[in-house]
């Protein structure tokens, strides 16, 4: 039976700790803040909304699933599959309205909604409360809380509102 030495068993627990200790660290740093991802969400989707480009569906909602939660997605496709207004009760959500696209509160955007402003109002370590302004030097901005929690591979949007 090998005999260990308590100096270098110590030694060898010390050095493991450390290494786990900078791995945490390393992995908190490398995950995006609230902010950041709520700026890139807005600048893709923005840039998307405009250009009408030819992206799959699949890749779209690939996209969305990076950022939002699945929770709110799924919300926000049982309202929009319903098929009439007023239908809401059986689509089992009332904060998602039919008629207008979800992500900005309306039913229709300007083009220099794709300069977009985000700023922190709130952050917390499971919450985030974000503003967000679309065209913030155009003639009608949207004003928008977007709400995220951080979900075990970062923070996704759970709640858009107007501001």
């Amino acid at each position: 039976m090998k005999k260990y030495s308590l100096w270098g068993v110590s030694l060898y627990l010390i050095i493991s700790l450390l290494l786990i200790g900078q791995a945490n660290a390393f992995a908190k740093a490398e995950q995006q803040s609230p902010e950041l991802v709520t700026k890139e969400f807005y600048t893709w989707y923005m840039k998307e909304y405009f250009e009408l480009s030819d992206v799959s569906p699949n890749d779209h909602q690939n996209k969305l699933k990076k950022y939002v939660s699945e929770t709110l997605l799924k919300k926000i496709d049982e309202a929009t599959s319903c098929n009439e207004p007023g239908e809401f009760d059986d689509c089992g959500s009332k904060e998602i309205q039919y008629d207008e696209n979800y992500f900005i509160k309306s039913q229709d955007a300007y083009d220099y909604w794709i300069n977009v402003n985000v700023s922190t109002i709130s952050e917390a370590e499971k919450i985030s409360k974000i503003k967000v302004i679309l065209g913030k030097d155009g003639k009608y901005p949207a004003n928008l809380l977007v709400i995220l929690e951080k979900e075990n591979e970062g923070w996704k949007i759970v709640s858009v509102s107007r501001f």
